[in-house]
C-alpha cells in the first residue's frame, strides 16, 4: 500500500500525488482531494446490448430470478448461494479448502466440514504483526489453506430432468470427505462480492472473466469458435458474440458449469437451459410481494402479521416465457432442433431427419436442443449482468460527505489521510470504486485511451502500465498486484492461462493483458483475438523492455462495504480489517520470496501506530452503504436455502441434519434459511442488520 514512487509513466497519478501534497500544505481538507462520490460515475454497459435485448426491465427481472434460483445448480446451488451476504459469503462451516492451486490436497487449519473461529486467523501468524520474516520477524504458524465457499458434492451428470434435481452419479471425493463420507467441495479461492462488480474491467481474482462476453463462457475473444444460433428470417446462422464491458456476463456463465461450484461434471449450458426453460422460476423459494423487481410476479402473500406465506415461485409459468419477453426473437424462435455431436458442437439435423422440427412433448433426449436451449448461456449471462448492474452501493457515509450532506469525524478524516498519504493505499485502490481494476479508472471502453477528466481524476491509467517493481521495472496489468499474501508459486493468479490454445504458438492463451499484448507486438495472435487486446506501452529505456510481471498478481478488490465482506484476500486468510492493515504495514508475508513480481509499494510502512491503524479502519467503515447492511432495495432478495455444512464436524458426520424436506438437499446436511426480504429491507421483516464475518470487531488484531 505504501507509495514509493512508480515509474513516471502516468501523468494523472503524478498529478494526484501533487494535489495531495498541495492540499496538505494549504490546509485544504483531505476530503476535498479524495476520490469522488460513486454516484458521479455512469454504470458501464455494452454499446450493442440492445442488439440482443428486447425489453430492458424484463431482462433485469429475469437476471434476478436466475441469480437467486436454487434450480440452476445440480445440487440446489444458486449463484446467490455464495453471494448472499453483502454480495459475498459469511459462512464459517465447511468453508475451508486445501491449497489446491498449489497442488496440495492436505488440510492444515482444519479438516473438511470444520468450522473456522477467530483464533484460526490470520493464517500467516507472526509474533509481532508489524515485523515479517526476513526482517527479524518470528513466524508462529503458516497455512496455505483457503477460506472460500462450499459448492457441490462431487458427481457426474447422467441427465437433466424436467422436474426435480439432475440425475447424477455421486463420486467418492478423495479430498473433501470425513472418514470416507463425502462432504461438499470448497472452491480454491475466496468469494468476491457481486456488489459494484459491474465496474470491474475483468472479474474473478485472476480476471479470467474477460471484459468481452462471447455468449458462451468466461474467456471472451480467447475462445475463437463459440457462437450463438441466429434465425435470420428463417435462415439459420452461427454468429460470434462480442460485447465489450461485459465481464459480469462472462463471470456469470462460469459457476453454473463448475464441478466445484454449481454443477455435476460434464453438464453443458445448453443442458442447463433444457432443465430450466420449462420450469417455474424460483419454484423452491418464496418471493416477497414487495420485492423491488419481482414483487408484482410473486405468488407468495403477506399474512396478517406481515409474514411472507403462501406458494413459492413466480406467477410466470416458465423461464421460457421470461426469455421470450426479455430477448429478441431471432435468438430463440426457430422451430428446428439442434443436435450436440461427439465434437461438442451443435448442428441442425439434415432434411428428412425426423428430429428436424421441434414438436411439443418430444422426448427429453440429452443431445437434442431447441434454439432457446442452445443459446441459453447468452440469455443467462446478459440477464444476470443486467441485474447485477443495479447493485451499486453509492449511498455510503463517504459519498454523503463528498456531496456535502454530512461531515466525517476527525478519526475518519485522519484515516482517510493515511489512506491517501502515509499508507499509500490509494496507489492500488483509487477512484470512487477504490480499486484500479475498474473500467472508469482505466478507460471508457476497451481500446479507448485513458481519460484524465473522469470525475475525481480517476481515468489515469490504461489496462497495461509500466511500473517500477521491487526490483527493476516491468509491464503489469492495471488493477492486478502481487502483494505477497502467499508465495507466487502457490497461485499464479493473473499469470495463469485460458483453456484454449493459441494456434500461432501452440500454447494456451495467457489471461493477462500484458502477456497478450506482448504476443500481439510480435505478431503471434490470430486476427480475431488481436482486435480485443490493448497495445503494450512503449518500453524503451528500461533493462528488459519485454519484462512482464503478472505472476501471483490478483485483482485489487473494491473497498466499498468491505467491513461486511470478510474474510479477506484471495485466500480468505485474514478475518478483520486490522489484520489486513497489519499485513501491509509489515510489507506483505512473502516479500523476499515474491520479489520478482512484487509491487514496489509493498514495503514497510513507517509510523503506523495503533491509533493510525484504528483511524484507518474507521475510514474504511465509512464506505458501507446502509442499504447493503439492511438489504434494502436494490439489495433485497427472494427466500434462499443454503448449505451450512454436513451435520457433525471435521471428525465425524451425523446421519441426519436439519434438512428441509422436498428441496433436494442430502439428508445429512444442515441448511441455513434466509427469509425473503422486500424493498424495505431487513428492518421491515424484524431482522437484524447484516453482521461482520464471525461477528468480529474490524479493528481486532
Amino acid at each position: 500500500m505504501n507509495v514509493h514512487g512508480r515509474f513516471a509513466v502516468s501523468a494523472g497519478l503524478v498529478f494526484m500525488v501533487a494535489c495531495w501534497a498541495a492540499a496538505a500544505a494549504s490546509g485544504q481538507s483531505v476530503l476535498d482531494i479524495a476520490p469522488a462520490a460513486l454516484s458521479t460515475l455512469a454504470v458501464p454497459e455494452p454499446a450493442n446490448l440492445m442488439d440482443y435485448v428486447a425489453d430492458r426491465d424484463a431482462a433485469i427481472r429475469l437476471g434476478k430470478a436466475l441469480f437467486w434460483d436454487m434450480q440452476v445448480g445440480s445440487d440446489v446451488q444458486a449463484c446467490a448461494s455464495c453471494h448472499f451476504h453483502a454480495g459475498a459469503d459469511s459462512r464459517a462451516k465447511n468453508q475451508v479448502s486445501p491449497g489446491l492451486l498449489a497442488a496440495d490436497e492436505t488440510f492444515q487449519v482444519m479438516g473438511p466440514n470444520g468450522t473456522v473461529q477467530a483464533a484460526d486467523f490470520p493464517f500467516h501468524r507472526l509474533q509481532d504483526p508489524d515485523t515479517r520474516t526476513g526482517r527479524g520477524g518470528v513466524l508462529l504458524s503458516d497455512a496455505n489453506d483457503v477460506v472460500s465457499s462450499q459448492g457441490v458434492f462431487l458427481s457426474m451428470l447422467i441427465s437433466v430432468r424436467r422436474r426435480g434435481e439432475d440425475r447424477v452419479r455421486f463420486l467418492d471425493d478423495p479430498v473433501f470427505n470425513v472418514n470416507g463420507v463425502t462432504v461438499r467441495r470448497v472452491e480454491p479461492r475466496n468469494t468476491p462480492t457481486t456488489i459494484n462488480a459491474v465496474f470491474n474491467m475483468e472479474n474473478f481474482w485472476d480476471g479470467r472473466a474477460k471484459n468481452v462476453f462471447n455468449g458462451a463462457n468466461p474467456f471472451g475473444a480467447l475462445d475463437t469458435e463459440s457462437t450463438v444460433i441466429v434465425n435470420d428470417n428463417g435462415v439459420l446462422e452461427l454468429q460470434f458474440v462480442r460485447l465489450l464491458d461485459s465481464s459480469l456476463a462472462s463471470q456469470a456463465v462460469g459457476p453454473p458449469g463448475s464441478d466445484f461450484e454449481m454443477s455435476a461434471q460434464t453438464r453443458s449450458f445448453a443442458e442447463i437451459g433444457k432443465k430450466l426453460l420449462g420450469r417455474r422460476p424460483l419454484a423452491k423459494q418464496r418471493v416477497h410481494p414487495d420485492d423491488s423487481l419481482l414483487g408484482p410476479l410473486a405468488q407468495a402473500r403477506l399474512d396478517r402479521q406481515g409474514r411472507v406465506t403462501g406458494p413459492r415461485g413466480l406467477r410466470v409459468r416458465t423461464y421460457a416465457e421470461m426469455v421470450r419477453e426479455a430477448f429478441r426473437p431471432e435468438f430463440w424462435d426457430s422451430p428446428f432442433i439442434f443436435i450436440l455431436g461427439p465434437d461438442g458442437r451443435l448442428t441442425e439435423p439434415q432434411p428428412g431427419d425426423p428430429r428436424r422440427f421441434f414438436i411439443g412433448g418430444r422426448n427429453f433426449v440429452r443431445d437434442e436442443f431447441t434454439q432457446m436451449e442452445a443459446n441459453f448461456a447468452l440469455f443467462f449471462g446478459l440477464a444476470v449482468q443486467m441485474y447485477e448492474a443495479t447493485l451499486v452501493s453509492d449511498q455510503a457515509r463517504y459519498d454523503q460527505a463528498k456531496l456535502g450532506l454530512l461531515e466525517l469525524t476527525a478519526e475518519e478524516l485522519d484515516g482517510l489521510d493515511t489512506f491517501l498519504n502515509r499508507g499509500g493505499c490509494i496507489e492500488c485502490h483509487a477512484g470512487p470504486l477504490f480499486t484500479n481494476a475498474s473500467i472508469p479508472h482505466q478507460r471508457g471502453g476497451l481500446g479507448e485511451p485513458p481519460d484524465p477528466d473522469e470525475p475525481g481524476g480517476e481515468g489515469v491509467e490504461g489496462p497495461i502500465e509500466l511500473m517500477a517493481m521491487a526490483t527493476g521495472a516491468a509491464f503489469y496489468d492495471t488493477g492486478f498486484y502481487n502483494v505477497s499474501v502467499r508465495p507466487t508459486a502457490e497461485d499464479r493468479g493473473r499469470g495463469g492461462t485460458a483453456p484454449f490454445l493459441n494456434p500461432l504458438t501452440g500454447q494456451p492463451y495467457p489471461l493477462s493483458f500484458s502477456r497478450l499484448a506482448l504476443l500481439k507486438r510480435h505478431g503471434l495472435l490470430p486476427a480475431e483475438v488481436v482486435a480485443f487486446v490493448p497495445d503494450l506501452p512503449i518500453g524503451s529505456g528500461i533493462p528488459d523492455p519485454e519484462r512482464i510481471a503478472v505472476d501471483g498478481a490478483m485483482k485489487a478488490p473494491g473497498l466499498r462495504n468491505v467491513e461486511l465482506t470478510g474474510p479477506y484476500f484471495h485466500n480468505g486468510g485474514d478475518a478483520t480489517l486490522r489484520q489486513v492493515i497489519d499485513l501491509y504495514t509489515r510489507g506483505g508475508n512473502f516479500h523476499e520470496v515474491n520479489i520478482d513480481n512484487l509491487d514496489l509499494g509493498i514495503n514497510v510502512i513507517g509510523g503506523m501506530d495503533e491509533q493510525r491503524k484504528d483511524n484507518l479502519v474507521a475510514f474504511l467503515l465509512t464506505l458501507t452503504d446502509e442499504r447493503v447492511r439492511n438489504e434494502q432495495a436494490p439489495f433485497d432478495h427472494p427466500e434462499l436455502f443454503i448449505p451450512g455444512g454436513t451435520a457433525g464436524d471435521e471428525n465425524a458426520v451425523a446421519r441426519r441434519g436439519n434438512t428441509p424436506r422436498g428441496l433436494g438437499f442430502q439428508r445429512t446436511e444442515d441448511v441455513i434459511t434466509l427469509p425473503a426480504v422486500g424493498a424495505a429491507g431487513r428492518p421491515a421483516e424484524g431482522l437484524p442488520p447484516l453482521g461482520r464475518f464471525l461477528n468480529l470487531d474490524p479493528a481486532q488484531p
